[in-house]
């Protein structure tokens, strides 16, 4: 993820540490997102077709997924934001 200078295209400069931060933590996010939600989906399915009670460990996996991905999401935003206020109060 490189920039080109605005003086030459064809020179390039390293990307800044805060870019480097959020490229970090959106492919961190990423992957949490995924465990999150697959995980708690895949586990009340499993369940349902185990004891013949569909739709409702499903529903019940989803709901969960739903809270955890809000939280991986808020938590991601919270990391973000305060590399961004420490770029700013330098």
């Amino acid at each position: 993820m490189e920039q080109t200078t605005k003086s030459d295209p064809s020179k390039t400069t390293p990307p800044t540490a805060e870019q480097q931060l959020f490229v970090g933590t959106v492919l961190s996010l990423s992957w949490q997102l995924l465990i999150v939600v697959v995980v708690p989906f895949l586990g009340g399915h499993f369940l349902d077709e185990r004891y013949n009670s569909a739709p409702w460990f499903t529903l019940a996996g989803l709901l969960v997924a739903l809270a955890m991905a809000t939280l991986v999401t808020y938590r991601g935003y919270q990391t973000l934001a305060r590399a961004h206020n420490k770029t700013e109060n330098k």
